[in-house]
């Protein structure tokens, strides 16, 4: 969190996207020795153009900074900024002489995670999914928000279970655990998708 507020605070938005931007176009995932961009999932992109072509919005509800998503979100998913929902910290007025800006305060706002999805969903977009994809115990409340009661919505979670292609971690990973999600998919009637035997293709 500390390191989140210090990186982030004291730019404008606008300086903010360009830094990622930058930083994005300069940098490449170790792991897979590709930039950050094209390490992304071809079964994703895949699902947002069929969804869209029948009529849907779609949107990104991240954990990850909202504006760092921004930064990206309109080129590699076509989800333009504003339908990026995530977690953000404080922003300021700040008027001088004839220009005046939106700073980002070193204060968080919102860690856009667990209940807050939810949450940061009804205020942002003022009604509920009809369908919600996620991948970790974080995304339940979503979940749980896009298809609980009577209603008829469709929950996935993804089930990062590829060592070879991707990674392989569930309840024992530090960050985008999946433990309890496991336990209640059945219960909620949410699809379990293995990225293992599922995808003919991760990116």
């Amino acid at each position: 969190m500390q390191i989140y507020v210090t990186t982030s605070s004291n730019l404008t938005a606008d300086e903010y996207m360009s830094l990622a931007r930058d930083w994005l176009n300069s940098s490449k995932n170790p792991h897979f020795g590709l930039s950050y961009t094209k390490c992304i999932y071809k079964p994703m992109l895949e699902l947002l153009s069929y969804l869209r072509y029948e009529g849907f919005e779609t949107y990104i509800v991240t954990g990850g900074d909202e504006d760092f998503v921004r930064a990206f979100s309109d080129e590699v998913y076509g989800i333009p900024p504003e339908q990026v929902i995530g977690s953000a910290i404080k922003l300021q007025f700040i008027e001088n002489n004839s220009s005046c800006s939106v700073m980002k305060l070193p204060e968080i706002l919102v860690i856009d995670d667990g209940q807050e999805k939810a949450k940061e969903i009804q205020l942002n977009i003022g009604r509920r999914p009809i369908f919600a994809y996620g991948n970790s115990d974080g995304d339940i409340p979503m979940l749980q928000f896009t298809t609980g009661g009577n209603r008829q919505g469709l929950g996935l979670l993804n089930h990062h279970d590829d060592p070879i292609r991707e990674y392989a971690y569930d309840n024992g990973s530090a960050v985008g655990r999946l433990d309890k999600g496991f336990k209640i998919a059945g219960e909620w009637g949410w699809q379990v998708v293995s990225m293992k035997n599922d995808w003919k293709d991760i990116f």
